[in-house]
């Protein structure tokens, strides 16, 4: 079996402690046939909902991450529908001093059923206040009319 993303990320850590880490990543963006509802999850760090999310080990297939991480997070089978957006996050610091900056790739998918006790359905029109503007911005465009998916052209200021 090959390394998975939080094992990845741990060895590296082991080498460079808190220093900055440039990782590739994917976020989930799964929503119900009518695309009315989207699953949101809460994450370890913060307690806040937000959509799946994982890092990718060494060799992942970014779709296949993506999957895999709804039916571990969710307990859903999602199946993909397009990937949405490519960009590169801010840097972020963590609570416990680690930094890390992600190339994210937001796939949009599909599920239907009831998720597990730490995931729920979610209506579109009616988004947790306390979401980051970050996840709101990965289902706003996984959402976007149209196949195309997004990508930055403009360096970051």
């Amino acid at each position: 079996m090959s390394e998975s993303g939080e094992q990845y990320v741990g060895r590296l850590r082991e080498a460079v402690g808190h220093e900055p880490l440039w990782l590739t990543s994917v976020t989930a963006v799964v929503v119900d046939a009518a695309r009315t509802q989207t699953l949101l999850v809460t994450r370890p760090a913060t307690g806040l909902w937000a959509p799946v999310a994982a890092v990718l080990g060494p060799g992942e297939e970014p779709a296949h991450a993506a999957v895999a991480a709804v039916s571990r997070e969710t307990g859903l089978t999602a199946t993909p529908v397009r990937l949405a957006w490519v960009h590169a996050t801010r840097e972020l610091t963590y609570p416990n001093g680690d930094r890390a900056q992600y190339v994210n790739l937001v796939f949009l998918l599909e599920a239907s059923g009831e998720p597990g006790a730490d995931a729920r359905w979610c209506a579109l029109d009616a988004l947790p206040d306390d979401m980051g503007r970050d996840h709101v911005g990965r289902i706003t465009a996984a959402l976007a009319e149209g196949e195309a998916t997004r990508f930055e052209l403009a360096p970051r200021a």
